[in-house]
């Protein structure tokens, strides 16, 4: 933490406490001043805080130039905080699972395999100093094995961690260094030998938990020999066997992997006497109810492979696993009870599992029923047998079961051992220390209390070394040593294991023949209350709370005194003495006997009953230490030979509870950096001066801040002792020694930014003048450019002004001729245009009002019916008033009427003289009309015959010709599609005049009568007679304008068939091979032979209908249509799809190149409407007749054409209207 004689400036950045991420960094906003409550912060995320200030402000964050350093010791500012970051950044930026924190090398579970411990990574650390290379546990051993090897003194490692953060794959990677780096002397299997020995103790000692695959379930201290440099072999010492999990496992864990090895190669042939089965079946086995993750058979195979380097013989491998075997029979043997109140118990003679314990083992059936149900007492002058509870046997059998297995596991290591001694001993070693780490669990029994004890032990251990190191430091340089205090776990330790400790009752209760966890827990309370490490639980329990160097833990009492005690029966320990198999009368030999062979024990034979031996009392009559007296004395030793080598420290980090690869969790490291010591080292060091640079070092990197005057010569140590009092006037912020300069915390981070701001000035005039130089530059060189460009852009002008002065007349005159040109002919493409949006919005619009008409049909007839009969009510009520109106109005009018035409009867002859000149114009104009009418039905004839579309436009054309309604003088002709608008107008023009209208003789009619009124009429008339006339000149004109367009294209298309005489009937053969090939298709119907289809080859981009006189507009999409039918008829799919593809792609080339073309997106439009058309028609059976539904495609699937082809439609469409609009804008 931060003194407040320190204050932040404003834009520095600190650390703030968070309840998700442990620490969270800000920046302060607001310059601090001395006395304020609050700090103004504004977070990562941009949210702004006011962080109140208690005592101390919050810690300080690292410049950037120091995130990610590979030694935290380097860190400027040393706290919780600023280690967590750099491990989080070189974890999950730099992939890096090891870091260096002084003497401690910090390893994260990657939970992912990384290719650095290959044999190339080996020798590349070999040799190497431990700060040349990125940290590694090969470096951390190259200085261990470096140190033997150059001061003859003997180095340990002691890895130490949680379960699953990787403390067993540390061990064996240092093994492998070792043994590949020292290599062997004498012995070339030595090395094998070492390395073979950890799969056999992972296999014996290691079991799957819910924190780890490959759990460590006892301590080891694996020693490795050397001699010259050279390995010569190796010693392993094991501590705390878990043995309550050979009869006992948690939900999701597993009993050790040895057993489900065995029950996984049951089916071997060495194995089939051992009555094996599936691991699941045996009640030792499937308590955990969890799947294997691995191989268990080829597992098995490499624990056999490392038995038999080690030298073990292939008979005494068989005989251990029988015994293993057994253990797993005797948990399956059924113990019942007697009676309700389980006052007895017995064992079934015709147990299975029971004869396969006592057949593997060589024992008597009888005799282990009978003390598995049966308790031997001996008082002072006879012997008792108590019968056990069900309860009762059941312990014991577990008990049993434990046993043999530890005795298994210490016979195994001994093998171990003996296989790895040297004959010739060594002269120096190393250790590889692989212990359990600080555990803390919702349930904490007596193996975590013994595991927390030796993770005190060592604690204090590492304090001592690490303040020793402190101290060396500061000697070698020369610094004045002041005492640093750090925290001394001493008084925990006493706690533990002092004079009436927590041991000494837990013994002295296990001695007492009534003892009880309850008794012991009040004999703790009573003596240890009143100590600070020693807290009793507020629930009313058998508990306490030890407060150790990494937290309070809680401790069950229930099964201490138990677990303390290791009680086992005598006389099943007695019987299994007494078996037929060597192996296991070895494994159970007391402690007065020799130790004696087991080829001699085999060719003694089965041992014969003597006489009661001490091997038959009972526990009570000889002294056994308890297990906490064994462990404490076997972790004093372990201390002892710890002290008297050189310790380098490995805390393995897990990173996470999910194994997850290369996911940080801030928690869940923090309390391993707190429980491992880590943060301790950190402490001590900061508490010192934690920054250490060599003068060259800090040369180098702050040269800049050195004056002029303070460079004396090459003394570099000078140079920088002058330097440092100028830019750090208090000389108690730094000290020089030797070969380094020592700093305070901060210190460093204040000399980066003064770095930062000399460096920041030197680049800002740096800038300055270059900018200047640069713009003076480039002025120099545009100026002259801009006159060059001036003068030349001026001649341009003047030339450009005459030459436009020359050619503007003439411009006029092109500009009038080409907007007239460019006018009509926008105006034709306009027209055309707009008639086939017309076309479409009438269809639209008809639809729509089709099915408005239906929706609203019920509601029409409804309307219908009741406005009938409201009409006719009111009909009814009118009709009466109506008809007296009509009547009176009649009779008035019939009165005006007389007398109007009793005064016009009197002058009508006058009128028919008047205008009798005006009849005979009327018929002279009559006459000119007929003429008229005549002419133009004579210039509508023409040769060529037009096809006529039926009503149902997608049927196809025919050959009919076109009938024009008119006079008897205008004949039947037939016109091609560029006459169709002549024909269109000249047949409204005929029909528009009523038959025999010329004829009637209106004139003469009209002039009958000499009233006013027909005069009226004949002037309206003649009127009407006179604009009709004008229409009718005005269609003929336009009529004899198409008429030369036809022309001109009739000579052109004489030309073309005249050069195309060898093709000539091509579109009448198609035509004719069509309707062949449809009246085939009738008649044949699904006939299996194929039939030609004509195949023609269309160039699309140059497919125009008035290039070929008469072709249909839709002509390809039928041909395409027929060749689709040919591919169906003969099954070829791909055919038909790639010949769909290759349409769909050309279309689109050809709208690519015609874009703005109005008739040539028209025709496709038309085309690709025809060809969906018929796959929707002849492609599916909804909708269709039954004599459609049997021409249909029978063998092709073509919907996802039909969704190409209508997507397709939709462009055409969207592009039409574009092109459309386009025509259109200009003349609106």
């Amino acid at each position: 933490m931060l003194s407040t004689r320190l204050l932040p400036p404003r834009g520095a950045r600190v650390w703030i406490p968070d309840c998700v991420q442990v620490w969270r960094a800000a920046e302060i906003t607001r310059d601090y001043e001395e006395g304020d409550a609050v700090l103004h912060l504004c977070l990562e995320d941009g949210s702004m805080l006011a962080y109140p200030i208690e005592s101390q402000l919050p810690p300080l964050c690292n410049p950037e130039c120091l995130s990610g350093k590979d030694d935290l010791v380097a860190l400027s500012y040393l706290h919780e905080p600023a280690v967590l970051h750099s491990l989080r950044v070189r974890f999950l930026e730099a992939n890096a699972i090891y870091t260096y924190c002084g003497i401690i090398l910090v390893a994260i579970n990657p939970y992912k395999p990384l290719p650095i411990y290959e044999e190339e990574v080996i020798y590349a650390y070999s040799g190497r100093e431990m700060g040349d290379m990125d940290p590694h546990i090969f470096a951390l051993a190259e200085e261990a094995y470096k140190q033997m090897v150059r001061f003859g003194k003997n180095q340990s490692l002691i890895i130490s961690g949680e379960s699953g953060a990787g403390k067993t794959a540390s061990a064996k990677y240092a093994m492998r260094y070792f043994t590949a780096v020292g290599g062997c002397l004498g012995d070339s299997s030595m090395e094998e030998k070492v390395l073979a020995s950890s799969p056999v103790m992972e296999a014996f000692g290691n079991a799957k938990t819910t924190r780890n695959d490959n759990s460590s379930r006892f301590g080891k201290y694996i020693e490795i020999g050397f001699s010259q440099a050279r390995v010569t072999g190796a010693t392993i010492k094991t501590y705390l066997l878990e043995k309550s999990r050979v009869t006992f496992q948690a939900r999701a864990e597993r009993n050790y992997h040895i057993f489900y090895q065995l029950c996984a190669s049951a089916a071997l042939s060495e194995l089939q006497g051992l009555g094996l089965r599936g691991a699941e079946t045996f009640h030792y086995t499937c308590q955990g109810r969890c799947t294997a993750g691995t191989d268990d058979a080829a597992d098995l195979d490499s624990t056999r492979h490392a038995f038999s380097l080690l030298g073990v013989p292939e008979a005494d491998q068989l005989e251990l696993f029988s015994i293993l075997a057994a253990i797993l029979h005797l948990g399956d043997i059924a113990i019942r009870g007697r009676d309700r109140h389980g006052d007895g118990c017995f064992v079934e003679s015709a147990d299975e599992a029971l004869g396969q314990f006592c057949t593997l083992l060589g024992i008597e059936e009888a005799q282990v029923t009978r003390w598995l149900c049966h308790r031997k007492l001996v008082t002072a002058g006879e012997t008792y047998l108590k019968l056990l509870s069900r309860q009762q046997a059941l312990d014991s059998r577990d008990a049993l079961a434990k046993h043999m297995y530890g005795q298994v596991f210490k016979w195994m290591v001994s093998r171990v051992n003996r296989a790895l001694r040297s004959p010739e001993g060594h002269h120096t070693s190393i250790g590889i220390l692989d212990i359990y780490g600080f555990e803390m669990f919702e349930f904490n029994s007596f193996e975590q209390f013994c595991i927390n004890y030796a993770n005190e032990k060592l604690q204090q251990l590492f304090n001592l070394h690490v303040f020793k190191l402190e101290q060396e430091d500061y000697v070698t340089e020369e610094i004045p040593w002041v005492f640093v205090d750090f925290c001394d776990n001493q008084p925990c330790i006493e706690l533990i294991e002092g004079r009436l400790g927590i041991l000494d009752l837990l013994n002295e209760e296990c001695k007492m023949p009534q003892g009880s966890d309850g008794s012991w827990a009040q004999k703790l309370y009573q003596t240890h209350l009143g100590s600070s490490h020693f807290q009793k639980p507020k629930r009313p329990m058998d508990a306490f709370i030890v407060c150790h160097f990494a937290g309070k833990v809680e401790y069950q009492c229930s099964g201490f005194v138990e677990k303390n005690r290791d009680t086992i029966p005598e006389e099943l320990v007695g019987l299994l003495r007494a078996s037929k198999s060597a192996l296991l009368a070895e494994l159970f030999l007391e402690d007065g006997d020799g130790a004696v062979s087991l080829q001699s024990r085999r060719s003694s034979g089965p041992r014969l009953p003597g006489r009661p031996s001490r091997r038959s009392l009972p526990s009570s009559q000889r002294s056994k230490k308890s297990i906490s007296s064994q462990f404490r004395a076997s972790l004093n030793r372990l201390m002892e030979m710890l002290g008297s080598t050189m310790p380098h420290y490995v805390r393995c980090i897990k990173p996470n509870d999910g194994k997850l690869p290369f996911v940080f969790d801030s928690r869940r490291v923090v309390e391993q950096l707190r429980a491992c010591g880590v943060l301790e080292t950190i402490r001590i060091s900061a508490a010192g001066y934690p920054s250490r640079w060599t003068y060259q070092e800090f040369f180098d990197r702050y040269r800049a801040l050195v004056s002029r005057e303070e460079l004396v010569g090459a003394d570099v140590k000078q140079s920088c002792s002058l330097a440092l009092g100028r830019l750090l006037q208090d000389p108690s912020k730094y000290q020089c020694g030797k070969s380094k300069v020592f700093f305070r915390a901060g210190q460093v981070a204040y000399l980066e930014e003064l770095r930062y701001r000399r460096l920041r000035a030197a680049c800002t005039l740096l800038q300055r003048h270059l900018r200047g130089w640069l713009a003076r530059r480039r002025f120099g060189r545009v100026r002259a450019a801009v006159l060059c460009l001036q003068r030349h852009a001026r001649g341009l002008l003047a030339r450009r002004l005459a030459a436009m002065l020359r050619r503007s007349r003439a411009a006029v005159v092109l500009q009038k001729t080409l907007r007239m040109v460019l006018a009509r002919r926008s105006y034709l493409r306009t027209r055309r245009a707009a008639v086939t949006i017309q076309a479409f919005a009438r269809g639209m619009f008809a639809r729509r009002l089709y099915q408005q008409m239906v929706r609203h049909q019920k509601a029409v007839v409804i309307q219908a019916a009741v406005r009938g009969w409201l009409a006719r009510s009111r009909y009814a009520r009118l009709r009466g008033a109506v008809l007296y109106l009509q009547c009176c109005y009649r009779r008035a009018r019939a009165r005006r009427e007389l007398q109007c035409l009793r005064a016009e009867a009197r002058s009508v002859e006058h009128y028919k003289q008047l205008h009798k000149g005006m009849e005979i114009k009327v018929m002279q104009l009559q006459c000119r009309l007929d003429e008229q009418v005549g002419a133009a039905a004579c210039f509508g004839t023409s040769p060529c015959a037009r096809p006529r579309w039926s009503a149902r436009g997608s049927r196809g054309p025919t050959s009919e010709p076109c009938q024009v309604p008119g006079d008897d003088t205008a004949s039947s002709w037939v016109c091609t599609p560029q006459q169709g608008a002549c024909c269109v107008s000249l047949a409204v023009i005929m029909t528009a005049r009523g038959p025999g209208q010329a004829r009637q003789g209106t004139p003469a009619r009209l002039g009958d009568s000499g009233s006013p009124g027909a005069r009226r009429l004949l002037a309206s008339q003649l009127q009407e007679e006179k604009q009709q006339h004008e229409e009718e000149v005005e269609g003929l004109h336009l009529d004899i304008r198409s008429l030369k367009q036809l022309s001109q294209q009739q000579a052109a298309l004489i030309q073309d068939l005249q050069r195309h005489q060898g093709q000539e009937g091509l579109q009448h053969h198609v035509v004719r091979l069509k309707e062949e090939n449809w009246v085939r298709v009738r008649e044949q119907g699904s006939d299996s032979s194929p039939h030609p289809i004509v195949s023609c080859s269309i160039p699309l981009g140059n497919y125009r209908p008035q290039s070929s006189p008469g072709a249909l507009p839709e002509l390809p999409a039928f041909l395409l249509f027929l060749c689709l039918r040919h591919a169906d008829h003969c099954r070829d799919e791909p055919r038909a799809r790639s010949l769909l593809d290759a349409a769909i792609n050309a279309i689109k080339r050809v709208m690519k190149k015609h874009s703005d073309d109005f008739e040539v997106v028209a025709l496709w439009l038309a085309n690709t409407c025809q060809l969906l058309n018929c796959l929707r028609q002849y492609g599916q059976d909804e909708g269709n007749t039954a004599r459609q539904s049997a021409h249909r495609l029978q063998h092709l699937d073509l919907q996802s054409a039909g969704r190409s082809l209508g997507a397709l439609a939709v462009q055409l469409y969207q592009q039409l209207i574009r092109t459309a609009e386009k025509r259109l804008k200009p003349m609106i």
